[in-house]
């Protein structure tokens, strides 16, 4: 599913490619470091991560950026984001809404790229359903009719967990589904999901 032209230009990994330590880079990085921007705008370095995302994805196949990814500095990806650490972005985003926070708009271009909001907690024990979006959920129940109970009463086994691969939609991979709908009911989720009700 990867784009091996651009794969090709940092490796076959997401890990940090090796000239992101360019001198180029790091004058990018002190200047970023010294207003936390790099002299950019809101808007300037929105575009950047937006288009640096949409790159990621044609090389890769999909948004699970490693929080050690930084941007090549080199073509194919935008010039402006050269040297950025995106997966700093990204965990940003998803954990304090950086940059999307009250700004739907930004917030729907990333759901149109297949954004994962909430990446699921290592241990069972550790997930919070009451965090996950009710679309989500959802999302993976539909799938789960399809794919895997077409007919009949619809329960999932508590340790279910939706699979990392087609046809399950890309924002549902890797949910907990049996221990979410254990708790959907719960006033706790349904305070926080009002829509769910």
């Amino acid at each position: 599913r990867s784009n091996p032209t651009l794969v090709a230009s940092f490796g076959n990994t997401k890990q940090i490619p090796p000239f992101a330590t360019s001198s180029k880079t790091r004058l990018f990085l002190s200047r970023a470091s010294e207003d936390g921007s790099g002299g950019r705008s809101d808007q300037a370095e929105w575009k950047a991560i937006l288009l640096s995302l949409q790159l990621y994805k044609a090389a890769f196949g999909d948004l699970k950026v490693p929080v050690r990814f930084v941007v090549p500095s080199m073509a194919p990806w935008p010039e402006s984001a050269w040297g950025m650490k995106l997966g700093q972005k990204v965990g940003a985003i998803r954990n304090t809404g950086l940059y999307v926070d009250k700004n739907e708009k930004r917030r729907q271009q990333l759901e149109s790229l297949g954004f994962i909001w909430r990446v699921r907690a290592a241990t069972k024990s550790a997930v919070d359903s009451a965090d996950i979006p009710f679309d989500q959920i959802y999302d993976a129940l539909v799938a789960y009719r399809t794919e895997i109970k077409p007919s009949g009463p619809l329960t999932v086994p508590l340790d279910f967990t939706v699979p990392d691969s087609e046809p399950w939609p890309e924002n549902t991979r890797g949910l907990p589904l049996g221990r979410s709908l254990e708790k959907l009911r719960s006033k706790a989720y349904l305070n926080k999901n009002p829509d769910a009700k």
